[in-house]
């Protein structure tokens, strides 16, 4: 069968729709960027934190790479409780989230999620006079202490923090955040605490007296990944129609710049 030869306005057509298909469906007709607003944790070192007014951190140092490898939106960091962060994002009043674990049937309404941004330890710190049998294990070396965890990080623990084996066996206390936690064990006021390794590696090398009552590390307990986790319930309800054009644009330039650093 012969085909219709296509005459040069009709090509000319072809052009455009092939280059649309290339450029994102909500650069606004002025050609400024779209913004987007991600909420993250504002104290949680040395990842995402405010000090002195700046919100600062690993995880927030890397968004804004990614946000200068992306020229057709414009992510503002939103820095917040993590308790109310979540809230945000369970009520669909955020589009996303920075910093989570992927957490699957535990909190369906974080889909979907970017790639890995890094990777966190979760560890166990203990105030130097606890004594633990060894090997430490967990959660058995730890029955009758008074454990620390943080409000919202049930992640830590794959989402089973408060499971009959582990309150049968320890004393868990919650406390607002991973710097109240670190000081109470300083204060003796509790015996171990859940953190992250590199926030207590980080807190240890700033202390200025380091004859004083420091926690140690004890133990491994998890290695976990951190993405950024969209609110399905937001993107449902229509508010974010470059939801998923975003999301895929998110990971392209976030691949871009893990593998810059790799050259």
């Amino acid at each position: 069968m012969k085909l219709n030869p296509v005459n040069k306005s009709g090509l000319h057509l072809l052009k455009i729709v092939a280059l649309s298909l290339f450029m994102p469906l909500t650069v606004h007709a002025d050609n400024k960027p779209v913004k987007v607003t991600l909420i993250t944790d504002s104290n949680y070192k040395p990842y995402s934190y405010m000090e002195s007014g700046k919100l600062s951190g690993i995880t927030v140092d890397l968004i804004k790479k990614v946000d200068e490898a992306l020229p057709h939106y414009d992510i503002q960091l939103q820095p917040m409780s993590w308790q109310d962060g979540l809230r945000k994002v369970r009520d669909g009043e955020t589009l996303g989230i920075v910093g989570t674990y992927y957490s699957g049937p535990h909190r369906p309404w974080i889909y979907p999620y970017s790639q890995p941004l890094l990777s966190e330890q979760v560890v166990v710190i203990c105030r130097p006079d606890v004594q633990l049998a060894t090997p430490v294990l967990w959660p058995d070396s730890f029955a009758g202490l008074l454990v620390l965890n943080i409000a919202g990080y049930d992640g830590w623990l794959d989402f089973d923090i408060r499971n009959k084996r582990n309150t049968q066996l320890i004393n868990f206390l919650e406390v607002p955040s991973i710097s109240t936690a670190y000081k109470m064990l300083k204060s003796s006021n509790a015996d171990c605490s859940l953190t992250e390794k590199a926030y207590v590696e980080m807190t240890i090398a700033n202390e200025t007296d380091k004859t004083e009552y420091i926690p140690k590390v004890v133990t491994d307990v998890s290695s976990n990944s951190v993405h950024l986790g969209f609110s399905f319930k937001a993107i449902e309800s229509g508010k974010y129609p470059f939801a998923y054009e975003f999301a895929r644009a998110f990971d392209i330039a976030l691949y871009t710049v893990q593998n810059s650093k790799k050259q």
